[in-house]
């Protein structure tokens, strides 16, 4: 199984998609989640402080959202996943950690 932990952004699905492709590896199975949302909240209540009395452009929220819009993707992997997969996939787009899990 591969574990990624990426921006939660439209592409980030098939950027991962078209990198196993390319290197003959198979999605067997996929599911993916936004990041705990109890931990966001205090994390954004923490930079809303640290912002307070600041200009910004636009609401401070939505600085927050672009910023750490956070998700894990978890796939079942069909193939070699090799250090040359998990170098390609770690230096996609928004990817931020990328795991290997046997089990």
């Amino acid at each position: 199984m591969l574990v990624l932990h990426n921006y939660d952004q439209p592409g980030k699905i098939g950027n991962v998609g078209t990198v196993l492709g390319r290197h003959g590896v198979n999605v067997t199975f996929m599911q993916v989640a936004p990041l705990n949302r109890e931990a966001k909240a205090a994390a954004e209540k923490a930079y809303q402080s640290s912002r307070a009395g600041s200009v910004a452009d636009g609401p401070v929220e939505d600085e927050f959202s672009q910023k750490t819009k956070e998700a894990l993707m978890i796939l079942g992997v069909a193939g070699d996943v090799t250090k040359e997969v998990l170098e390609d996939l770690r230096g996609a787009e928004g990817i931020l950690e990328v795991s290997l899990v046997r089990l």
